[in-house]
């Protein structure tokens, strides 16, 4: 997603060279090896998921998924990328190795950055504007939940207007609600420790969110009836 005057900018001053041959086609080339050679072979890994599944064939299945959906889109970025660079045209990166966020907002920041930036600036900004206008100015963490929620569901539906999107982008409205109220209520004196600035707090704090990514890409993969069933699988059964 490219703002209108960045883009013509860019055009009007691409010049092309060597140098962005070279880098447009290693670009090029690294979307092809993500898409052809890891994307698909994770596909296949990912499979289906059927009745006789059990719990952790489910959660390779999905794991699988989130890993092969993340290299597919930014393989698609890559292209889109690459080939611009070809002619000299700079457009922006989408992805930021998203699976290295250490929470949920850091998600966000780095999974296809154009839309988050996009909805960012057109939907939740403008949300919380309006809704400063009105009685709930008094209660900021209403107004915050509200706007996070309505730019999630915007996310979804960006993606398809059917009910498994609008709840998969519901989930993540949901998602960094908490973490917003988590953040503002976390005292100081923790924050600053040692021990929530160290590299093993990080670290757990990407494993949590990568599954909490990966929990929510089984609305993303299939419909809500069946997405219930195998979350029923993966974290009850």
């Amino acid at each position: 997603i490219k703002r209108f005057n960045d883009f013509t900018s860019s055009v009007a001053q691409a010049t092309g060279s060597a140098a962005d041959v070279y880098h447009g086609c290693f670009r090029i080339l690294c979307g092809l090896f993500k898409k052809a050679v890891l994307a698909d072979a994770l596909g296949r890994a990912a499979g289906t998921i059927s009745m006789s599944t059990t719990r952790w064939q489910a959660w390779e299945a999905m794991l699988a998924y989130s890993l092969s959906l993340y290299l597919d889109f930014s393989a698609y970025s890559d292209f889109a990328i690459g080939v611009s660079r070809l002619m000299g045209i700079r457009v922006p990166e989408n992805f930021n190795w998203p699976y290295f966020s250490s929470n949920i907002q850091d998600f966000w920041n780095r999974w296809h950055m154009t839309l988050s930036f996009w909805v960012r600036d057109y939907v939740f900004t403008n949300t919380g504007r309006q809704l400063f206008k009105t009685r709930m100015k008094a209660r900021p963490g209403a107004i915050a939940a509200a706007s996070y929620l309505a730019t999630f569901l915007v996310v979804g539906a960006w993606h398809g207007l059917s009910p498994n999107f609008l709840v998969w982008g519901a989930y993540h409205g949901v998602l960094v609600t908490a973490f917003h109220f988590y953040k503002t209520s976390l005292p100081l004196s923790v924050a600053t420790s040692a021990f929530y600035q160290s590299r093993a707090a990080s670290l757990a704090g990407m494993v949590v969110t990568f599954l909490l990514v990966t929990i929510g890409w089984v609305f993303f993969r299939m419909d809500v009836p069946s997405a219930v069933r195998v979350l029923r699988l993966m974290l009850v059964n």
